[in-house]
């Protein structure tokens, strides 16, 4: 059982260590996003480290290795809520980016933490997580079960969050993000009921991975502000339309350019232009549907294809994008207020040629519409 133990652990650590060294290639440490999945890989990584030294040092006498095993189960059971923790804090900003929000959760969000803590360095001497017997054996403590309760109440409540949230989320990223959890509550609860049994961490290394690999990963194709699809993978689309286009479908498309974006930014800095790019896009997330897509191509600028089987789609749509514009400035304590200018259409082959020359063609309309609101004010 140590063997597969530590074989298991080496994997999950060489993994990880994989993970690490690809998303450090793209991550961006100034974003909260990046910085808590790159600590997650960290953590994750110490927490399997030390279970493998504490394991080899398991009935082993001496004094000496007393210390040790104490000290290494302290530092594992404090570590263990950890990865919960910051996953809850990343579908929070993954789904929210509410720096407020993502303040006011993690005050709240690290008590239990530090309750663990405490409990972990006091369980050196009061056996209250886990005991270190006679010949050095290690046995869990009376009040063991708090650990596993701690690191499953986050991981719950983050599946919650996601499943409540689901509009918010593209449909691509909603199934890794649902998945995310199953393999460590799997492995978790096979470890606590089945004592031995090793699973847990190195099912979060796996789950890690499928996160890497459908989401982090994807930065290449994403606006790092708003979390749309960027500038690249709309000229994607534009190129492969008749990839993913089906036969009794249409496709409309929309260009959209906020207004007055630059006199936010010229008034109140880049840093609150910022955020009303952000809350645009969350207008826009929220208006347009999941199969949807929607994209910022760079500035104020945002555009969205999608399939239609009657035009009259496309009024309800711009129809909605207006109504929840005006909800949120009537709502809006904040220094600025939004607006936005929509050229749209049904896309005609026979008429319009390519994909992108029918964009161009938005683009003017998109113009005219500014022009047109500008002369009624």
């Amino acid at each position: 059982m140590i063997t597969y133990t530590l074989q298991t652990n080496i994997t999950a650590i060489f993994m990880l260590m994989i993970v690490f060294k690809g998303a450090q290639k793209h991550a961006d440490l100034t974003r909260d996003r990046d910085r808590i999945f790159m600590n997650l890989l960290i953590i994750n990584g110490l927490i399997l480290s030390i279970d493998s030294f504490s394991i080899l040092l398991y009935d082993v006498p001496g004094q000496a290795v007393f210390v040790c095993q104490s000290l290494l189960k302290m530092a594992f059971y404090i570590l263990n809520p950890l990865p919960g923790f910051l996953w809850i804090l990343y579908v929070y900003d993954f789904i929210f980016y509410n720096k407020k929000g993502f303040k006011r959760l993690f005050k709240i969000g690290i008590i239990p933490i530090i309750i663990n803590a405490l409990l972990a360095v006091a369980s050196i001497w009061g056996g209250y997580l886990f005991v270190i017997g006679p010949g050095n054996h290690y046995q869990r403590g009376e009040w063991f079960l708090l650990m596993p309760f701690f690191a499953f109440a986050y991981t719950i409540i983050a599946f919650i969050m996601i499943f409540l949230n689901r509009n918010r989320i593209q449909q691509k990223d909603f199934l890794p993000l649902m998945f995310f959890a199953i393999p460590p509550v799997i492995g978790g609860l096979l470890q606590t009921f089945f004592y031995g049994l090793v699973l847990l961490w190195p099912s979060m290394a796996l789950s890690l991975l499928i996160i890497y690999v459908f989401i982090q990963s994807k930065a290449i194709n994403t606006d790092f502000l708003t979390g749309l699809n960027n500038r690249r993978e709309f000229d994607y689309y534009l190129e492969d339309w008749r990839k993913w286009k089906k036969d009794d479908k249409k496709i409309a498309g929309f260009m959209m350019d906020m207004d007055h974006f630059k006199v936010i930014n010229d008034n109140y800095g880049h840093q609150v232009g910022d955020q009303a790019l952000i809350e645009m896009s969350r207008i826009l997330s929220t208006s347009f549907r999941r199969n949807d897509f929607l994209a910022r191509l760079g500035g104020d600028e945002f555009a969205a294809i999608i399939e239609i089987n009657d035009p009259q789609e496309i009024e309800i749509l711009t129809a909605r994008i207006y109504e929840k514009i005006d909800f949120f400035n009537q709502g809006n304590t904040g220094s600025f207020q939004l607006s936005i200018s929509c050229g749209s259409g049904v896309f005609m082959p026979e008429q319009d040629g390519s994909l992108s020359d029918f964009f161009d063609q938005l683009d003017k309309r998109m113009y005219e519409e500014k022009a047109r609101r500008r002369a009624i004010k």
